[in-house]
Order: C-alpha cells, then structure tokens, then sequence
C-alpha cells in the first residue's frame, strides 16, 4: 500500500564520501556498509562527485553493491552502475542519478548497501559523495483504541 504523500518526507543517506583530492590506487575500492532505514522506500542514489587530475589516463566506474543480510555475499544491484568516465585530462564534475524508469523500473534495494569503485590510471583522484535519496513516513500512525465499551 502507497504512503501518501502528505504523509511522506523526502530524506538523504550518504553512502560513500572521499575526501578533499582523496588517491585511490588503480583497482576495486569498496565503501563501508550502509544500513538502508527501515521501512523505508529507495526512490535512486545520487553520484555527486569531481574527479580526475593532471593526467590523461584515469577512468573510473561507480557502483552500488547490496546484500539482504551481514553474512551474504555483496552483488551489485541493477541499474546502478553509473556512467564511466574515461581518459580525463582535467578534473571533470560528474552528477548522476541512478536508476532511471528505464534502467530499472521498479528497483529493489537489499538491507545493506555499499558503493563499488573501479579506477585504472596513473593518479585517479576523487572528491565527493554517493547519496541514497529514499523516502519514509512522516511520524507515527494513528492509534485506534478497541477497548470495550461497557
């Protein structure tokens, strides 16, 4: 059953943060693990980031990964993989929300989640965030009382 939307209040997660010109060696990184609120629905994630440097070579490849429960094996969940960035010569601002309608409609999102990084290159560099736009109701539900009435 859909919330309202009156009753529904818009919230944000950050899931990854690098900081100021953060090195990342070429390879895979993996953020920590993100408990995704109970109850709550993911609407997208939000890659909000400024990568590259004064090398021609780095490319870089963002993802979101989940697993339902702490023991399960991480996977990537669909239509999160964002758009590859290759050969940057300057530092280039990249924001991308992911997934669209057509990418994955309908998106399921595990318990937990993570990002996934991959970078190749002589100095890939990277300065930002990945955020889990989501929302949840706003405040308790009502109460009814059935108590009996003599």
């Amino acid at each position: 059953m859909a919330v309202p939307q009156s009753n529904v209040s818009q919230k944000v997660k950050t899931v990854d943060t690098w900081t100021t010109e953060e090195a990342l060696a070429a390879g895979t990184h993996y953020g920590p693990a993100v408990e995704v609120p109970r109850g709550s629905v993911v609407q997208s994630f939000l890659l909000d980031v400024v990568l590259g440097g004064d090398n021609s070579d780095e490319d870089y490849l963002f993802e979101v990964q989940g697993r339902a429960t702490p023991d399960q094996s991480w996977a990537d969940i669909p239509g999160v993989l964002f758009t590859q960035q290759t050969n940057l010569t300057t530092y280039t601002t990249v924001v991308e929300r992911k997934p669209s309608a057509s990418d994955y409609p309908g998106m399921v999102v595990p318990r937990y989640v993570r990002s996934k990084v991959l970078t190749a290159g002589t100095a890939p560099l990277v300065t930002g965030n990945i955020y889990m736009e989501y929302s949840a109701p706003n405040g308790p539900s009502k109460v009814v009382n059935h108590g009996i009435i003599s």
